[in-house]
């Protein structure tokens, strides 16, 4: 079975821009008994920009309850060309207005933005989720919480290519299951639920020591 689902909240700074099946996606998890956690995909290229796109993200999870964090989607290469610093400010803009309303926060981005782009401050603060797609072992050497392996996953009864995901923490209890940069789990299996964008996985049979 699915293990847990990451699902698109918005992105962008005004209501409108709210995904158009976020709801339909939410209640297709409650309804199956999948925890979710959400994402916002950023566009701020400013403080005050990154803070008005957090008020809008919590207006969008209000009166909704998450198993996993809400992470903030940060890889648009003209919010990269801001430069380390700008990119580091941003983001923890949004993320203290998301940690001031009460969720549990990360960061999702790209392994080398990662590496580049966030300030060592950040990635010892926050749960870190890293695309590196099409290898088999990640070559990230600091710590993460979620692995996002592949873009062209493939899930019985959705159409098109879907996320798949690692992740190695159990949000439902909050235990570390790979402390290690590179550990890949073993016993991967995931099967269809109606509904869902994003898909992430974890061991099928519980989470195992690396």
């Amino acid at each position: 079975q699915i293990d847990f689902a990451m699902i698109r909240a918005g992105y962008g700074s005004v209501l409108s821009q709210k995904d158009t099946k976020f709801e339909l996606n939410y209640n297709g998890c409650k309804a199956n008994n999948v925890p979710v956690g959400a994402y916002w995909y950023n566009y701020a290229k400013t403080v005050d920009a990154a803070k008005q796109e957090a008020k809008v993200c919590i207006q969008v999870l209000k009166n909704h309850e998450f198993d996993y964090p809400v992470f903030y989607d940060v890889e648009e290469e003209s919010v990269l060309a801001l430069g380390k610093t700008r990119v580091s400010a941003i983001t923890k803009a949004f993320l203290n207005e998301l940690e001031a309303a009460g969720y549990r926060v990360g960061i999702y981005s790209m392994l080398s933005a990662l590496n580049n782009y966030f300030s060592d401050d950040l990635m010892n603060t926050y749960d870190v989720w890293l695309a590196h797609v099409n290898v088999k072992r990640t070559s990230y050497k600091k710590p993460y919480a979620i692995w996002q392996y592949s873009w062209t996953g493939r899930i019985s009864g959705i159409v098109g290519d879907v996320d798949l995901d690692y992740s190695y923490v159990d949000y439902r209890t909050s235990k570390s299951v790979a402390a290690t940069p590179s550990a890949v789990p073993s016993n991967i299996s995931v099967q269809s639920v109606e509904s869902m964008s994003c898909y992430v996985v974890i061991p099928d049979e519980g989470v195992k020591e690396i």
